[in-house]
């Protein structure tokens, strides 16, 4: 069965800031009550970098769908976009280990909103700011964001950031739901390191009409 170590704090607080290089600092406080399954600034770094070596798969593509109620959805409960690419699924029936990173900017109006489930740990970010923490190694779990309360302004344009990582071989999935127009395709590169983590870089959502 899946081990539900919820490990919120990873990336820091809500509210906690990108790093210069636009990608998740780590954090090593965890919320109260909470698992602590990375233990170091370095193997968390690991997660988004480009490593020396690592194998680059590229054409990765992540369609959403329009619903009549106006909002945009990607729902995958047998998420691994990468089978029989990098280095191939090693024996275990998919590709697991893999990260992704999803980066897009948006034109703010107010009554935005966006959700987001996942398998296992996903990170949203919004204005460079943490906006939903579902970190850890656990089965479907995530968080939604109104995005009326983060102070943007209406009108302005900011960087929508999403980060996640399936880090067991028990299943891999990602939901994800907003009304927020965001370019397309959803298109990315992947990389592929000899210790079986997977990088996916992609663009993201919807084109602004």
């Amino acid at each position: 069965n899946q081990s539900n170590m919820i490990e919120k704090g990873i990336a820091g607080p809500i509210g906690a800031a990108l790093g210069p290089d636009g990608v998740p600092v780590y954090s090593p406080t965890r919320d109260p009550g909470f698992y602590n399954t990375v233990s170091s600034a370095s193997s968390f770094a690991m997660w988004c970098a480009d490593i020396p070596g690592n194998m680059r798969v590229s054409g990765v593509t992540i369609p959403f769908t329009t619903n009549s109620d106006g909002t945009f959805s990607y729902n995958n409960p047998a998420f691994f976009p990468i089978d029989n690419q990098g280095f191939g699924t090693e024996g275990f029936g998919h590709n697991y280990h893999f990260t992704a990173q999803f980066h897009a900017s948006f034109t703010y109006s107010p009554g935005q909103m966006f959700s987001i489930i996942s398998d296992d740990d996903s990170f949203v970010f919004i204005n460079h700011k943490l906006a939903i923490d579902a970190g850890g190694i656990h089965g479907t779990l995530g968080g939604s964001i109104d995005l009326s309360t983060l102070s943007l302004t209406t009108g302005g344009v900011y960087d929508l950031d999403i980060f996640y990582a399936e880090r067991n071989r028990f299943g891999a999935a990602l939901e994800m739901s907003t009304n927020i127009l965001l370019p397309e395709p959803a298109t990315g590169a992947l990389l592929a390191c000899a210790a079986s983590l997977l990088l996916m870089s992609s663009t993201r959502g919807r084109r602004v009409a």
